[in-house]
């Protein structure tokens, strides 16, 4: 059963307990307060015949033809019996025929005044004292409009009920399938989304409500999705399109040197050319898996704290041992009162890949020139310089040069990839960071990287 047909049959459900309850407490009050008021009637008849025939003596004749004129009409099926302390009857109202119970007179004696019904006949007797005598008057008879007024109510209730279970329905119906509208507009919106077209996204509507969280939840989803598929697809792409020369190369050179006999010179000629380009081919499998790795969502990060003064003092220190008479000059022109603040959280490892990528970008084009570092904290931000006084970029190749395999026209000389600050810029992105570049051509570049404390 789908949801909407259940949220209706609970919202009715719900609605005809709740009407079934008012209706039995409208039909019970009602029902009370009529045979309480039909009794308040029998009584005043009972205390009315006292007045009229056991006080007559005391009464003047105009009080008496007044209390006949006023209540001359007799309720329906109406009995009264006066009776005295012997049991013995001294007014009949009717035939005489009909006589009370004793046990039922000697119960008014007793409670001094009693209620009985039987059937649809209601009884009431009062214990009268008088200067004649104590008696019990007993009046009786059928209260023929209060159980019309509550056959009416009956229908009036029933016909209400049935009548408000109709709209309840409907109108449950109309709410239900306006309150799912969002469910089945997230149902036609995913069905929508496939491998092919994973940028879509769900409407996320008020972003408040329940259905606003699933449909943001989903959204991320969708994201990390999408970022796994690219991934895929760009390690794929730049994997077949990179790793194909190495391997052609390396393959050319074995099938060359195997088509006749060489000499020992001659093989570690073609040896030396294989582990160059088998170099090359590790350099690059290497950056793949990193700029891979680069590409993961930050809460996935195997997350530290990061000095990064004491970090660049070790990649100083690791640039001496891979570059050989290759000279870092690090600098710390402003710095906070408390060295916590040059802290950062994030994953420790691919931070030292991408700041040694930048300073050995540095070397490698200025021709292992001196390389001036400066760290600084100003205004709650972390910012990193790395000066170089190399080659230098082109100004209209400065904002491709983060694209993975682009490399400006100046740096084929030089061994590359084109991946070093394509990986460089998403490690710094993934650590909430901003890369930044300045260049003069033929006179160096400025890498700025600032990291916001805020």
């Amino acid at each position: 059963m789908k949801i909407k047909n259940k949220l209706t049959l609970i919202f009715i459900l719900l609605i005809t307990i709740i009407l079934v309850l008012l209706n039995v407490y409208i039909y019970l009050l009602s029902r009370t307060s009529t045979i309480n008021n039909f009794y308040n009637q029998l009584k005043d008849r009972a205390i009315i015949t006292a007045t009229v025939f056991l006080e007559a003596d005391e009464q003047s004749s105009t009080i008496i033809n007044a209390f006949q004129k006023k209540y001359l009409h007799a309720l329906p099926g109406e009995i009264i019996r006066v009776y005295n302390e012997n049991n013995e009857k001294v007014y009949v109202d009717s035939t005489d025929a009909f006589s009370f119970d004793p046990k039922i007179v000697n119960e008014v004696r007793q409670k001094r005044e009693f209620r009985q019904e039987s059937g649809t006949r209601q009884m009431l007797g009062i214990y009268y004292e008088d200067n004649q005598g104590n008696f019990v008057i007993i009046a009786s008879a059928i209260d023929e409009a209060g159980i019309s007024n509550l056959d009416q109510l009956k229908k009036v209730l029933l016909a209400g009920f049935l009548s408000s279970l109709i709209v309840v329905f409907f109108a449950g119906r109309y709410f239900t399938k306006l309150m799912l509208k969002p469910v089945s507009l997230i149902t036609h919106q995913a069905n929508r989304i496939s491998e092919t077209n994973l940028h879509l996204r769900l409407n996320e509507g008020n972003k408040k409500d329940e259905l606003a969280e699933l449909s943001v939840t989903i959204n991320k989803m969708l994201k990390r999705l999408e970022n796994a598929f690219e991934l895929q697809k760009e390690f794929v792409a730049n994997a077949s399109h990179e790793l194909r020369t190495p391997l052609t190369s390396i393959i050319g050179n074995i099938e060359v040197t195997l088509t006749k006999a060489r000499t020992v010179e001659e093989h570690k000629i073609v040896l030396a050319s294989i582990m160059e380009e088998a170099d090359k081919l590790h350099r690059l499998t290497n950056g793949l898996l990193n700029l891979a790795q680069s590409n993961l969502d930050f809460s996935l990060l195997n997350k530290e704290e990061i000095r990064l003064d004491e970090l660049m003092i070790d990649l100083k220190a690791e640039m001496k041992v891979k570059r050989s008479g290759s000279e870092v000059e690090i600098m710390f022109p402003e710095m906070p009162e408390n060295p916590d603040a040059l802290t950062i959280s994030g994953d420790k490892n691919l931070m030292e890949t991408a700041l040694l990528n930048i300073l050995d970008n540095a070397f490698k084009f200025s021709n292992n020139q001196k390389v001036l570092v400066a760290l600084r904290y100003n205004r709650h931000e972390i910012i990193i310089t790395v000066t170089d006084t190399g080659i230098g970029i082109e100004p209209a190749e400065l904002s491709h040069i983060t694209e993975t395999f682009y490399r400006a026209d100046n740096a084929h000389a030089f061994a590359g990839s084109g991946i070093g600050l394509a990986l460089v810029e998403k490690i710094i992105k993934l650590h909430k960071g901003e890369l930044l570049f300045t260049s003069i051509l033929g006179k160096g570049t400025i890498v700025t990287v600032k990291f916001s404390k805020k």
